[in-house]
């Protein structure tokens, strides 16, 4: 949900994060996605062949010009993709006209021959 064009958003949420403390052109503007994203065979046959594991993923972003926050809470469950895979990877961020902060968790990920557990950036 939004009150803005794809474009005027993207313009708006620059104008927030470049413009610090100062009041910026647009402060009526928001922001709020919800994503979910399903298993679709046709496609995963058609783009992503060797995809042998993908639990839906989610996505929240809310963002609001007025108050020049933005957060984002984004997961991926489970992917696993030829010999490639991914459990529990999860991105967090907030900000507003002072500070972005971001955290990137990953439960497990690895490949046939390397293998990584808890990851936290």
């Amino acid at each position: 949900m939004t009150n803005r064009n794809i474009q005027d958003m993207s313009l708006a949420i620059a104008d927030a994060l470049a413009r610090a403390k100062k009041t910026g052109s647009d402060t009526t503007a928001y922001w709020h996605l919800t994503f979910q994203s399903y298993e679709t065979p046709v496609l995963r046959d058609l783009f992503l062949p060797e995809l042998k594991t993908f639990d839906p993923a989610t996505a929240t972003i809310d963002f609001e010009a007025s108050k020049a926050t933005i957060n984002a809470d984004i997961n991926f469950p489970k992917i696993r993709y030829g010999s490639y895979a991914i459990d529990s990877l999860q991105i967090k961020a907030q900000g507003d006209t002072k500070n972005i902060t971001a955290d990137l968790q990953i439960k497990h990920a690895g490949l046939d021959t390397l293998c990584l557990d808890r990851v936290h950036l």
